[in-house]
């Protein structure tokens, strides 16, 4: 199976989740073995983050943010993240002219469709892939998140809210990774929050841009989007599509498993750090054959 870009230059405006500020962004193809490079255009010089593990930086709560040697940050970017993995896109540029990725609509829905219409390019280059080799855990009180041994990609997540509009027996959701079952099931579950913490996010100059256009927003009691839900169990979909996009900071679409268990974007980041320190827990590998890949980039 070969790598892939994507065909023609994209551009997309929105606005930032926690900035709150209007936001564009240009996605331009890339030649093989260039990796996933976000560029900060809003600085000068411009400011490049080539995507990989030793970048990630726990200094910005509620997402998944790359940092520099200099502290300079691009966050927000597990949403996008998602879209390019799940697309199987191994080489591309994105360039922002603000220190975090548009929210959109709080999914990867806008993110996979503008990379659709531009269409997707291969490349006279093998794709590789990140194969869990041994099992690895994080734990952290009564949470838990683990990548284990797998031929092809699942993910499960379990989330527990103590909320009436979110429901135990929707709690639990697992999903067997293609683009296909990705783009239908998990690529339009949208960001959710809750309105008792937003005094306590704004204070850290966070969630300003927030609104019921980018995120599910519920009180006490209720669900308060008029539209309502997409899913019955919208939200552990979301927490698997941002599991999905933090994974992707390794650089590699996974072969294996994963599993959530009330976990977050720190603890998949310190996951992702954890099974990169032991060599024996994982290998990089390539297919000769696109029918021997364990996991489809099929999306029709």
């Amino acid at each position: 199976m070969k790598q892939r870009t994507i065909k023609k230059v994209i551009f997309i405006k929105g606005k930032g989740l926690h900035t709150g500020k209007k936001i564009q962004l240009k996605m331009l193809p890339a030649i093989k073995n260039t990796g996933i490079i976000y560029r900060r255009v809003d600085l000068f010089p411009n400011i490049e983050f080539n995507m990989n593990i030793d970048m990630i930086s726990t200094k910005v709560p509620l997402c998944t943010c790359l940092e520099n040697r200099q502290n300079i940050r691009i966050y927000t970017i597990e949403h996008l993240n998602a879209a390019i993995a799940a697309l199987g896109i191994d080489n591309v540029i994105i360039e922002v002219d603000a220190p975090e990725i548009p929210i959109m609509d709080g999914s990867a829905s806008p993110f996979i469709f503008f990379i659709l219409q531009s269409g997707i390019q291969e490349l006279e280059e093998k794709k590789k892939f990140l194969k869990i080799k041994k099992q690895v855990s994080v734990y952290e009180e009564d949470k838990m998140v683990q990548l284990s041994p797998y031929e092809g990609n699942v993910l499960e997540f379990t989330i527990d809210f103590k909320h009436p509009k979110i429901k135990k027996k929707f709690n639990s959701f697992s999903i067997k990774f293609s683009t296909f079952s990705f783009i239908k099931e998990i690529g339009s579950a949208r960001t959710f929050g809750f309105t008792r913490d937003i005094p306590y996010l704004h204070s850290l100059g966070m969630a300003l841009g927030a609104n019921f256009d980018c995120v599910v927003a519920l009180n006490e009691k209720k669900i308060l989007n008029k539209e309502g839900l997409r899913f019955k169990n919208e939200f552990v979909r979301h927490k698997i599509l941002d599991a999905f996009g933090d994974l992707y900071v390794s650089g590699y679409n996974i072969i294996g498993r994963y599993t959530g268990f009330k976990s977050s974007h720190k603890m998949n980041n310190k996951l992702l750090k954890l099974l990169f320190k032991d060599e024996k827990n994982w290998e990089i590998i390539s297919y000769n054959s696109e029918k021997n890949v364990p996991i489809s980039f099929s999306y029709s």
